[in-house]
């Protein structure tokens, strides 16, 4: 049975897990299988639609015309993907937010 603790960096980490499973031997390894949360949001406009690849979905839908979001942190999720969209994809992922 694998055991998890989640920290900011290394040595965070260490700490949690001598609180965690002290007087026990561990060993810490970072799981490889992460992708930042805000990064990969930011990228669903596009992989939704086959990026990198020039697909026709892509052509088709991308840009979209309106995203609909709630309202509660989303100004910094919203903006990031904004400039995500606009460096990968060229244009501004939707023409209306609401």
């Amino acid at each position: 049975m694998d055991h998890w603790v989640v920290a900011r960096d290394e040595k965070e980490a260490e700490a949690e897990a001598k609180k965690v499973f002290s007087g026990k031997e561990f060993e810490l390894a970072q799981d490889p299988d992460v992708l930042d949360t805000w990064f990969s949001s930011g990228l669903f406009p596009l992989s939704v639609l086959g990026w990198p690849d020039d697909t026709q979905d892509l052509k088709t839908f991308y840009p979209t015309v309106v995203l609909e979001t709630g309202h509660d942190i989303l100004f910094f999720w919203v903006s990031a993907m904004v400039m995500l969209e606009m460096i990968l994809g060229g244009d501004v992922p939707f023409q209306k937010f609401s």
